[in-house]
């Protein structure tokens, strides 16, 4: 089995204020190139000899803006937005030397473009106890399952989208000896990936990845850091989610 993966990634960003606001605009880049060639003749007569051959190139851009306006002292609002432009190809090759198999240089594209944003407010009630609101949407790519058995097993899966809610607060007490986070969220996906055991058409075993559906999470999660004494530092945190995934 021979794996091969390069990659190059390059990031700007320009950052700056202007009296009440601060804001930072950048772009980003990603290139990669994976190939995987495995030859399975290991067990004649058991496992099927093939030579599978499987090349993907990514290329993924985006530019991106975000801005902060501080009101006063105590409330700042946030606004930003992303775009991003996704793009990835397969070729596949499948030969067979049993005549059970056989794909010739498949070539597979997947091409995907979104807009993505976030709308936040925080007000600091004091010095020492602040609260916030945030909403924002994501975005992921999609792809190609690993190591396609025969040309059904090439279809693609397509990106994922995300909506999210989120509400906390941060606080200290004691002098910042103490400090107590917590915040409540609420999620939901459009298309969501994941992984499935399947059987395709022919009849075939295909482990594969797949958009089950939609998804709604909430959530609570929360952390405790104190230093009630010296020398002795105490922390904790807990989390729980609800996961409801249904079909599209």
């Amino acid at each position: 089995d021979d794996t091969r993966h390069r990659q190059f990634t390059e990031e700007v960003q320009l950052t700056g204020n202007a009296q009440h606001l601060d804001w930072a605009t950048g772009a980003f880049y990603y290139d990669a190139f994976d190939s995987n060639r495995g030859f399975d003749s290991l067990y004649p007569g058991f496992i099927y000899q093939n030579d599978t051959h499987v090349e993907q190139t990514t290329r993924n851009w985006a530019v991106f803006g975000q801005g902060t306006y501080h009101v006063d002292d105590k409330l700042s609002f946030t606004a930003g937005t992303r775009y991003t432009h996704d793009e990835k190809d397969a070729t596949i090759t499948i030969t067979s030397f049993t005549g059970v198999v056989g794909l010739d240089h498949q070539y597979v594209p997947l091409t995907a473009s979104n807009v993505d944003y976030t709308l936040s407010a925080d007000y600091r009630w004091t010095e020492d106890f602040m609260t916030y609101l945030k909403y924002s949407t994501g975005f992921k790519g999609g792809g190609f399952s690993p190591r396609p058995a025969n040309g059904l097993q090439t279809a693609p899966f397509h990106p994922e989208k995300l909506k999210t809610l989120e509400l906390g607060a941060k606080t200290e007490f004691m002098n910042r000896r103490v400090r107590v986070n917590g915040d409540v969220f609420f999620e939901h996906y459009l298309d969501q990936q994941t992984f499935s055991q399947q059987l395709d058409s022919s009849g075939a075993n295909w482990f594969r990845e797949v958009n089950a559906g939609k998804a709604k999470i909430w959530g609570l999660e929360g952390e405790l850091q104190a230093e009630p004494i010296d020398h002795l530092r105490l922390d904790g945190s807990f989390g729980y989610m609800n996961y409801d995934l249904y079909d599209n």
